[in-house]
């Protein structure tokens, strides 16, 4: 079975101050055997000799680059290769989060007006203690006004549209 936070935690024990680097070669590595099937022992023993030699090729001989390429062959050897981007994607968050970066989805009706904005963003990293806060903004007229907040696994609804369904349940509840 895959948990992604036991790996995240293994990776960050190991890498120490390396992490950017390790993560940057594994991301390298995996889109690099991209749908490559590999599985097992015999494909992990297979697959070390030749992931050493193309990062040696390519100057990558680091602490670095070892523990992005022992976490290949770790990933192939336990049949959870196929689990390699979902890590990838929790490397990044708990990376940022470490480094003080806040990533963002915010709809909203109609474009977010520049102060409203910078409300948000100061809000946001005065609540999350975040350096850095980063918005993606997508417009979605059905909300009907107001604005829905998407922050890691959290979802903070303060949409028109939100508002008039929870009023619609409250009134069956009658």
């Amino acid at each position: 079975m895959f948990s992604a936070d036991r790996w995240v935690q293994a990776f960050f024990n190991n890498a120490g101050t390396s992490a950017t680097e390790s993560l940057s070669v594994l991301k390298a590595l995996i889109n690099g055997l991209g749908i490559m099937y590999c599985e097992g022992t015999n494909d992990a023993q297979r697959l070390e000799p030749i992931l050493r030699s193309a990062l040696k090729k390519a100057g990558a001989e680091s602490w670095g680059a070892e523990l992005a390429c022992r976490t290949v062959v770790l990933l192939v050897r336990k049949h959870l290769f196929n689990y390699s981007q979902d890590l990838i994607t929790a490397l990044e968050k708990e990376l940022n989060r470490r480094s003080g970066i806040v990533t963002i989805i915010l709809d909203s009706a109609s474009p977010l007006e520049p102060e409203i904005r910078s409300s948000f963003i100061k809000v946001l990293k005065e609540r999350t203690k975040a350096d850095t806060v980063h918005i993606t903004t997508r417009i979605m007229p059905a909300l009907g006004g107001g604005y829905r907040l998407f922050m890691d696994n959290e979802v903070f609804d303060a949409s028109v549209k939100a508002q008039v369904m929870h009023m619609s349940r409250s009134i069956m509840k009658f």
